[in-house]
């Protein structure tokens, strides 16, 4: 790909919406001492394309978390953001731009969003939070 016609589509894109477009979770009804426990978390973000009109592609990020404790599932939290994306100039409008946007950008823009949802289920569903690192695109 072209540096340059990917560097202009990045001064040409605008943000157009993101919305919470699903969200489930579920928590195991054995009691826990949460102090005493040991989680195993497993947490698997997915950042996909979903459609491309005109001047505006939609994308969506999908975070998935499960925390066992040795084989029993504590808890698992599954959200999934929508991104709406928009450009003036259909020229640069090309899949393989598009392609990159979803793999480098989303991430970064729908991560923070991601974080909020599970540190504020983990606490609603009773266990401490969990936080979430940065996420590094490299």
């Amino acid at each position: 790909m072209d540096k340059n016609v990917y560097k202009e589509f990045i001064k040409a894109i605008e943000l157009k919406d993101v919305f919470l477009s699903k969200i489930t979770s579920k928590r195991s009804i054995l009691e826990t001492n949460n102090s005493d426990i040991n989680v195993d978390v497993e947490f698997k973000p997915d950042f996909n394309k979903l459609e491309q009109k005109e001047n505006e592609f939609t994308s969506v990020a999908q975070f998935h978390v499960t925390a066992k404790n040795e084989n029993e599932v504590l808890f698992e939290i599954e959200c999934e953001f929508t991104v709406i994306n928009y450009i003036d100039n259909k020229e640069l409008m090309q899949s393989e731009c598009i392609d990159t946007y979803v793999q480098n950008n989303l991430p970064i823009i729908t991560w923070p969003y991601g974080r909020e949802i599970i540190n504020s289920m983990t606490t609603r569903m009773g266990f401490p939070a969990l936080i979430l690192g940065n996420h590094k695109v490299v």
